[in-house]
């Protein structure tokens, strides 16, 4: 479509023509604030500026580029760098017409490096003090801790075995929560055996949680502390944000205490009494639940002894690891 220059862009085009002379007229490229041009003695047409690949945040981008609401876009100091329909604004190559971009580093944790996520579009730390970073999988997390229920949990406060946990509970996804086979506390429902709830987002779209609860984990605002003792009955303080306690229970610091007056002796294998073994004959002798050597040389249940997984980063298809199965 043949289009000529509007008035905003009149002096360029006057200097376009001037320069011509009176033999041939070779094609020029020109910008106004509507649009980029070719030019020639019969005209301007226009030229279409490039559409820029979507984003989620700067990794999803290419060298040179970074993401911003528009997509990726390059980085400019003057429109002369830009490709061909683009103009420098803002440092970003946009197309004439286009509103000035807004950065967007993030828009999850994916798009963060590690020991870091994302709050307003911008990756922040987390861990340490700062609440727990959140995760896919071990992969996304620091040395000495593991992806436990979406969050970065230090191996001590995740559990591995359901025999970790306290009675009545059972270890999913690193966590000790209650079992169940059909009734649960109100407000949770028994699925795969064990008590769940979904709950309602109270931070969705990285808001500014309350000054009662600043931290933002997991789309719940929740409570800052330094210790246990800053947190509700059934909380724990982890790594300066208060969340549920579904810590494991060890139940034993030496042999000694996993003493009993009769039976077989148990000893304390990492903080837990068990009984050692050196075949499936010797653990189903003890207790037929726990009717299995495993490999740490203690009896175990056959979930236990056979794992098919720890975690849920472990599962595929969107299932949770519980009691060790996929379900």
């Amino acid at each position: 479509m043949t289009r000529y220059v509007t008035s905003a862009g009149l002096a360029g085009l006057v200097w376009l023509i001037s320069t011509a002379g009176c033999g041939p007229v070779s094609e020029r490229y020109y910008c106004d604030d509507m649009g980029c041009y070719f030019c020639d003695g019969n005209g301007c047409v226009n030229v279409a500026s490039p559409t820029p690949a979507s984003c989620t945040g700067n990794r999803s981008c290419t060298s040179g580029t970074v993401c911003t609401s528009a997509g990726c876009l390059l980085i400019c100091t003057a429109s002369a760098t830009c490709p061909q329909g683009t103009v420098c604004k803002a440092e970003r190559c946009v197309a004439p017409r286009a509103p000035v971009p807004v950065a967007k580093e993030c828009s999850t944790f994916r798009d963060c490096s590690k020991d870091t996520t994302c709050r307003a579009g911008t990756c922040v730390p987390c861990g340490g003090t700062s609440g727990p970073c959140p995760c896919d999988t071990g992969a996304d997390c620091s040395a000495d801790t593991v992806c436990a229920a979406g969050l970065c949990t230090s191996s001590r406060d995740a559990c591995k075995y359901t025999s970790e946990c306290a009675a009545g509970s059972t270890c999913a996804d690193g966590q000790c929560v209650v079992s169940c086979s059909s009734a649960c506390p109100s407000g949770f429902s028994c699925v795969a055996g064990i008590c769940t709830t979904v709950p309602v987002a109270t931070c969705p779209a990285d808001e500014p949680c309350p000054s009662i609860a600043p931290n933002c984990v997991l789309r719940q605002c929740v409570g800052s502390c330094t210790q246990d003792a800053d947190c509700a009955a059934g909380q724990f303080c982890n790594q300066g944000v208060c969340l549920s306690d579904t810590r494991p229970k060890p139940n034993c610091v030496t042999d000694q205490s996993c003493q009993g007056s009769s039976g077989p002796t148990r000893a304390c294998v990492a903080g837990y009494c068990k009984y050692r073994c050196v075949s499936n004959g010797t653990c189903a002798s003890i207790d037929a639940r726990i009717a299995y050597c495993a490999m740490d040389g203690v009896c175990r249940s056959a979930s236990e002894a056979n794992p098919q997984c720890t975690w849920s980063g472990d599962c595929s298809g969107g299932l949770r690891c519980i009691d060790n199965a996929c379900r």
